[in-house]
């Protein structure tokens, strides 16, 4: 359950955006297959607050626009909107297909919620359950409850990917070092070595002494 992996994770699949539609008189959360996405940089930095934008009047062009309730006015795709709450983007998804089983396929509203990444991480590591498959084993079993099953396999899957590359990553720091350090007490040594030999020939000569091997000769 460490943070920083699950920051990671966050990031790198944009999970602390999520977006939902409205079906009937439910609100659907719709993951990956959006008609748009939504980027968004908060003006100030709090650990905890939510923001919700809605996304109505939606044309092949535009849309209007509000944050929490207020009411920001009518924009264009692709341009970059300034708010008091931030600076944002809503840019279309040219990958986006339509649900046919859908009774709204065009959707004219969308609601988008962002959670900042340290307060979702939290969320994620203490949803986030981890057991041993046995007494014995070293395999561990990862489970996390979802309204989105493929978000959370996302999740995981990415999570346990990061895991095992920051494993590989730590190994070769440590067998780095460890390499360094064994190089580092070889050159000492040999010095020490070098500096014993010459003290040995200087004593030799300061008392005249040779080699008993030289004066057999």
């Amino acid at each position: 359950k460490s943070r920083t992996l699950t920051l990671k994770v966050i990031d790198s699949l944009k999970l602390n955006y999520s977006y939902f539609v409205k079906e009937n008189i439910k609100e659907l959360e719709i993951y990956k297959n959006t008609p748009l996405f939504l980027e968004f940089t908060p003006l100030k930095i709090n650990k905890s607050e939510i923001f919700t934008f809605n996304i109505e009047n939606i044309s092949n062009t535009g849309f209007q626009l509000s944050i929490n309730d207020e009411q920001l006015g009518d924009y264009t795709f692709d341009s970059t909107i300034k708010s008091k709450f931030g600076d944002l983007k809503i840019v279309t998804n040219i990958n986006y297909i339509p649900n046919v089983k859908s009774k709204n396929n065009h959707h004219k509203e969308i609601m988008v919620k962002y959670q900042p990444s340290f307060s979702l991480a939290e969320n994620y590591r203490s949803q986030t359950n981890i057991s041993p498959t046995s007494k014995t084993s070293s395999v561990l079993n990862l489970t996390l409850n979802s309204n989105v099953p493929e978000k959370t396999a996302d999740y995981l899957n990415t999570l346990v990917s990061f895991y095992n590359l920051q494993g590989i990553v730590d190994k070769r720091f440590i067998s780095q070092h460890t390499s360094d350090f064994i190089s580092n007490r070889l050159n000492i040594i040999a010095e020490e070595l070098g500096d014993v030999e010459k003290d040995v020939e200087g004593y030799k000569n300061s008392n005249s002494l040779t080699d008993i091997q030289t004066e057999v000769k």
